[in-house]
């Protein structure tokens, strides 16, 4: 069997001495099962035995959710047995396997898309007693940046990565927690390269071109023409750079999948962008055409820092919380915006569609246990059901 596609992650989640939580996708339903080992220099199982497991039938949890055709996500607890805790200030590590293959077999261990620092033959963790040194991240947005000398900026969260590379080893100077606190992606405000890419791949992932109510068909919403359309649905949003707002669910999880690392999203190059505008004369397309190579330069520079960012993120608890932009500009700025977009079908549509999105690759493992299974069937119901005011819509 060819093996699963690993979409995104694995990413170290919550972590504390009695439970250490991995978040991953996949493309395809497969099992998954996480161990912490106690030291991150053997190999895995292969040379020791596990001080914790997400085995349930020896303490653990595996939970897998459908989101699509193409997208499940998984959030593996790792506990130790019998109710015990996982050492503190020592340096831990752990492996995933998929289906039948681990971290090593996946080719997650060694070259280019390595998740293991130096020196280390697994992704490392530890718990400290006494939190003294921990990483915060906010606002990422693929086509921001600015120029240096050396050319245009990377994304910052890299410098996680920076940080723990220089001594992975020295629990005093790599952060014990990375907080996120805030537009971990820019919903409203989406860069013309990536924009074609992420409707492309939100429909190969959940397998259908999903309705927006109140909105004509999607693949008829020429590029930079998104904010007009919500406004002449009546949606309530107010963001001033809606332009390329995402809409659909897949659309919203095709931004986290791009965002997080592992997963390759080509951008669109200028030439295949021209077509996907409203006829522009000469001065509107020099226009965009210089919107696109500003664009385009940051873009590339932030994906080239993704192989860093998912090593951070795999060895890094992180915790993270949402901001309006992961939903739209404005979200909920006062009661006047809620209850215009809680009137708006459209309105209520694409914020349902951002916080599922939200739930499955942020919210979900801060807080597992606070999350009922009957919202779990709920949510995957509603973005596999392929349902647009009951009824069944055409699947790709």
């Amino acid at each position: 069997m060819a093996l699963p596609l690993v979409l995104a992650g694995p990413i170290l989640r919550r972590a504390d001495p009695g439970r250490v939580c991995i978040w991953l996708a996949t493309s395809e339903k497969i099992s998954v099962r996480g161990e912490v080992f106690a030291d991150p220099n053997g190999n895995g199982s292969q040379s020791q035995d596990p001080i914790g497991t997400s085995d349930p039938d020896l303490g653990g949890r595996e939970t897998s959710v459908r989101l699509g055709d193409h997208l499940f996500v998984h959030l593996l607890e790792v506990k130790p047995p019998k109710n015990d805790q996982f050492p503190s200030d020592t340096l831990l590590g752990y492996d995933v396997t998929v289906g039948t293959e681990n971290l090593a077999a996946l080719n997650l261990l060694e070259g280019k898309d390595s998740i293991a620092y130096d020196g280390l033959k697994l992704p490392s963790f530890f718990l400290p007693t006494e939190l003294r040194t921990l990483a915060h991240g906010s606002c990422r947005k693929p086509h921001a940046g600015y120029m240096e000398d050396e050319g245009p900026t990377e994304d910052r969260l890299a410098v996680a990565d920076r940080i723990i590379a220089k001594a992975p080893g020295a629990l005093d100077k790599r952060p014990a927690m990375l907080f996120l606190t805030g537009d971990q992606i820019y919903a409203d405000d989406v860069g013309l390269p990536l924009m074609p890419a992420l409707m492309k791949l939100g429909q190969e992932i959940t397998g259908w071109q999903e309705t927006i109510p109140e909105l004509e068909n999607l693949a008829k919403i020429r590029l930079s023409q998104r904010g007009k359309a919500l406004e002449a649905a009546n949606s309530g949003f107010t963001s001033e750079e809606a332009e390329n707002h995402l809409l659909t669910f897949g659309e919203y999880a095709a931004m986290y999948l791009a965002v997080w690392g592992g997963t390759e999203v080509s951008l669109t190059e200028w030439g295949d962008i021209q077509d996907l505008f409203p006829h522009m004369d000469d001065e509107e397309t020099a226009k965009h055409k210089s919107i696109y190579d500003e664009q385009s330069l940051y873009t590339k520079k932030f994906a080239e820092t993704l192989p860093k960012v998912r090593r951070a993120l795999a060895n890094i608890p992180t915790y993270m919380i949402f901001y309006d932009r992961d939903v739209t500009d404005d979200w909920n700025l006062n009661r006047r915006w809620y209850r215009h977009v809680s009137d708006s079908a459209c309105g209520r549509r694409v914020v349902s569609n951002a916080l599922a999105a939200y739930w499955a690759f942020q919210g979900w493992g801060n807080y597992p246990e606070g999350i009922s299974s009957r919202l779990i069937d709920a949510i995957s119901n509603h973005v596999c059901g392929k349902l647009q005011d009951g009824n069944r819509r055409r699947t790709l």
